[in-house]
């Protein structure tokens, strides 16, 4: 199982419409580290993180993917206040809807 978030993935260009190395902005090292700090999760051992401690060329307070069944660590947005700035952005063009059926946010089919 993967987490989705619908207009935000390692694989779509985010808010700035540019996306990082994320080689070069977060310490992948290992596989978990403390200043990692998860904030939304499917239940299956994936998560977004707030990378509270990045790389040399990265920010604190990046977010991160931390999939539990992949090494790579992918940079999502430049800050949580840029991560909640897309959603809503979403939100307001029509993009995405609460689905009440699911109990959270999926594509709205009309966008």
């Amino acid at each position: 199982m993967q987490l989705t978030l619908p207009g935000i993935s390692p694989a779509t260009d985010v808010a700035a419409g540019m996306r990082w190395n994320a080689q070069s902005c977060i310490k992948g090292d290992e596989w978990w580290r403390l200043p990692w700090i998860p904030f939304c999760g499917d239940g299956g051992g994936n998560h977004l993180c707030v990378d509270m401690e990045p790389a040399e060329g990265g920010i604190s307070g990046q977010v991160i993917t931390m999939w539990h069944d992949d090494a790579r660590r992918e940079l999502i947005a430049k800050s949580l206040t840029e991560f909640i700035e897309v959603i809503a952005d979403d939100f307001e063009r029509g993009a995405l809807t609460w689905d009440e059926e699911w109990g959270g946010v999926s594509e709205s089919n009309e966008a």
